[in-house]
């Protein structure tokens, strides 16, 4: 990505009219960090409280449930990624953020960090901003997994998975050929089974509506 392109993605992902001088000023106090597709950035366990964001590629977030992997998340290019566990209280971090593919990231340490938090006003306002809307998409996933193991049932009957499976598409269009059909079914809540499901009755609809028109 360009400096021009990192700017923009970085001001529409904290939903905060941030000037271009204060984007520039955190950019201004990173280093770029490459790392491989598979590779950890932030590793479950171990201590990192760095603040990345990411230039290019794209990131799973996930952790260990009984050593299977739970996909909790995905992010491109302009996302904020920070272990708040690592952060706040210096311990290991619970989830991992992995390379789904080549990825680029701008990287800041916590003391800078600090630093800039207390130099500028509108960069501390930034931040807050990131932290709210990332704390909103834990609270939706939450409610969207929450419930009896009955209700969650009848959910997917009813077309919860489908749904989510739809904003997927058309929120990570990007991710598409990223992300395989296992991570996508753990990011959804589903089995690979039902989300084979999902995809065949979408491509029969859509050769339907073609030989309608």
């Amino acid at each position: 990505m360009t400096k021009k392109s990192i700017i923009q993605s970085i001001k529409e992902d904290c939903f905060f009219p941030i000037s271009d001088e204060v984007v520039e000023l955190f950019i201004s106090n990173c280093h770029t960090v490459k790392f491989k597709k598979n590779e950890p950035i932030v590793e479950e366990g171990m201590c990192n409280s760095s603040l990345y964001v990411i230039k290019k590629g794209n990131v799973r977030l996930s952790y260990r449930d009984l050593n299977k992997e739970i996909i909790y998340g995905f992010a491109g290019p302009g996302t904020f990624m920070l272990s708040p566990h690592s952060f706040c209280k210096h311990e290991g971090a619970f989830f991992t953020y992995h390379a789904l593919n080549s990825v680029e990231a701008l990287c800041m340490s916590e003391e800078t960090l600090m630093k800039l938090l207390h130099q500028s006003h509108e960069f501390a306002i930034m931040l807050f901003y990131i932290c709210m809307w990332q704390f909103d998409a834990c609270e939706m996933k939450a409610q969207m997994l929450s419930g009896s193991a009955k209700d969650n049932y009848k959910s997917l009957q009813s077309g919860l998975a489908r749904k989510r499976y739809a904003e997927f598409q058309r929120n990570h269009p990007d991710l598409i050929t990223s992300v395989t059909s296992k991570m996508l079914a753990s990011y959804l809540g589903i089995n690979e089974t039902y989300l084979s499901r999902i995809k065949r009755e979408i491509i029969e609809e859509d050769k339907d509506d073609s030989n309608q028109q």
